[in-house]
């Protein structure tokens, strides 16, 4: 019944956007899910209304990246990344942040703390994450030990540092990297807002150009507005040059031959003063930030592009 609701909620508004025939909406969209794969989301968010048989063509739909993921990638090994404990040990060289597992290990629990001032202690779970800061300075750090054991937070990392240029953007400024068969294919800078569980996305991306580093248009939001600059805090986004760029590009290729059995992956890295952080990664990468109107070249999507890398892989 909520899917119906949507469902009409999105044509009623697009027969108001385009002043078309409400059949015709319908049979266009079932004709782009039939013909492109696309969902209706898809056909909102990309604008496949505005599009020719030809760029459809290009568009990373819902079903195509299904096909990717599907084809590349092995459901029983996406438990490294669903994991922090496995996601840690198994990606540890490429961390670049120092980290604890807490197992009866009060004393080594007490070295890590004096060694990293600014500490977070993890739940193991990358899905829904419980995160608690440490205040060695005010609390008693037996007490934080048993206080973290009790509430399962098992992985004690320490704090990263953003960068100051991209502070300047938001506390929670995310590099967006997606690998396909050990290649960096596309890469965003994600500014998340407040609220992480927005549908499709959160806050607002910028495409990184993945030869240079720089951020090559304006940062866009799930409605379409777009943002040349971050106006609470007056950063420029536009243009921006995402710091140790060449460390981003090298640590997601090599991290992404680390499991064989997973070709296809998108990577969080946060990006420190001098240097970058692997903090995460998905077997399922959100296609929704390939194709947005204002990021496209043409009205061409990425599509073209992976099936060169498939075609090299081939080879």
């Amino acid at each position: 019944m909520k899917k119906r609701k949507y469902i009409w909620q999105i044509i009623n508004k697009l027969q108001i956007k385009l002043n078309k025939n409400i059949i015709a909406i319908m049979f266009d969209i079932i004709a782009c899910k039939l013909k492109y794969q696309a969902s209706i989301m898809d056909y909102e968010l990309f604008e496949m209304y505005n599009l020719d048989d030809f760029e459809r063509k290009t568009i990373i739909t819902k079903g195509k990246n299904n096909d990717f993921i599907k084809k590349y990638n092995t459901p029983k090994f996406f438990k490294y990344f669903h994991n922090r404990m496995e996601f840690n040990k198994l990606f540890n060289k490429y961390l670049n942040y120092n980290w604890l597992e807490l197992n009866r290990n009060l004393e080594e629990f007490k070295t890590f703390c004096k060694e990293n001032k600014n500490s977070v202690a993890l739940s193991e779970s990358l899905i829904e994450p419980k995160i608690q800061k440490i205040n060695i300075e005010q609390e008693n750090i037996e007490e934080i030990y048993n206080y973290c054991v009790e509430q399962g937070l098992y992985i004690v990392e320490e704090e990263k540092q953003i960068s100051p240029t991209l502070k300047k953007l938001s506390e929670m400024s995310i590099v967006k990297v997606i690998t396909l068969l050990g290649k960096v294919m596309i890469s965003y800078l994600h500014l998340e807002a407040d609220n992480k569980n927005e549908y499709p996305f959160s806050g607002y991306i910028a495409p990184i150009d993945i030869e240079t580093g720089i951020i090559s248009q304006a940062a866009v939001d799930k409605i379409g507005n777009t943002y040349l600059t971050n106006g609470k805090n007056i950063g420029t986004i536009k243009d921006m040059h995402i710091p140790n760029w060449d460390k981003v590009i090298k640590m997601c290729e090599n991290a992404s031959l680390e499991i064989p059995n997973i070709g296809y992956i998108c990577w969080d890295i946060g990006i420190g003063k001098n240097k970058c952080y692997l903090l995460a990664g998905t077997g399922t990468p959100n296609h929704y930030f390939y194709n947005l109107p204002a990021h496209r070249k043409s009205n061409i999507g990425l599509l073209p592009e992976f099936k060169k890398v498939e075609e090299r892989k081939v080879d």
